[in-house]
């Protein structure tokens, strides 16, 4: 039995962390129940290809991501698709003998600090940044699908959202006329190491629960998709990764 939504949303409610088992069968792409009159939707799996720019208007981009899907069925699309961008973190957690475990997982941040779910308890928030012009505008994690059919569309990734210049002191948010080196500064990835210049995130098709739950649908994860600063220009590689060993965070 694939669980659904109200299931997950019980265990919220209940205190109880949902699994990784949980997750699996949540971003699965068939939303499906026992329960007679619930409605099915098929999510299709998200892929990906990269283009070069040719135009030359955005100076450190040479190449832009484009997502596309192969499922022939379109239902989804009556249901508000969006691409929801999910970043790589490692989280810690320390317990009471002070071991400290890591273990990844890919989370949702809110879209410019949950201007499209305002009132939300699972999609509004802020998101922290060590930039302060970050932090009060947030960062862009959730973008249209602008198509009816089987073609593709651009992911407009901003890179400057996750880039920026730190040093002990603050930290500055870029942008394409400012130089990326800077005395006393050094050039930093969110949620990365220093010296780790590469932003890793996934993407997935959401849609708007067809049986009316206020959590939204999440179709499968795209394998990790690689930002990284090569020759001074914003560069994307794909990057395989074994779901067993990941979770998913709303």
């Amino acid at each position: 039995m694939i669980r659904n939504k109200e299931y997950l949303k019980l265990k919220y409610e209940t205190g109880d962390i949902p699994t990784e088992d949980d997750y699996s069968d949540l971003i699965d792409s068939c939303y499906n129940d026992t329960q007679s009159g619930v409605t099915v939707v098929n999510i299709p799996e998200v892929n990906f290809f990269v283009k070069e720019y040719v135009d030359g208007i955005k100076p450190r981009r040479s190449e832009c991501l484009f997502s596309y899907w192969s499922q022939s069925n379109m239902d989804f699309l009556d249901y508000n698709p969006k691409l929801w961008l999910y970043r790589y973190k490692n989280n810690k957690k320390k317990f009471e003998d002070g071991e400290i475990i890591k273990h990844k997982k890919d989370v949702h941040t809110p879209h410019l600090n949950g201007i499209n779910y305002p009132n939300s308890n699972f999609y509004s928030g802020t998101f922290f940044s060590s930039v302060p012009e970050i932090s009060s505008t947030g960062v862009h994690t959730e973008f249209d699908i602008s198509l009816s059919g089987n073609s593709s569309f651009e992911v407009p990734i901003d890179p400057y959202d996750w880039f920026y210049m730190n040093s002990n002191s603050d930290a500055y948010k870029l942008n394409d006329s400012l130089p990326l080196i800077n005395v006393g500064y050094y050039l930093k990835v969110m949620g990365r190491p220093k010296g780790d210049l590469s932003f890793l995130f996934r993407l997935a098709i959401t849609i708007d629960d067809p049986n009316g739950g206020q959590q939204r649908i999440v179709g499968p994860i795209s394998d990790i998709i690689a930002l990284r600063l090569v020759n001074n220009h914003f560069v994307y590689q794909r990057r395989f990764s074994d779901l067993s060993k990941r979770r998913f965070d709303m």
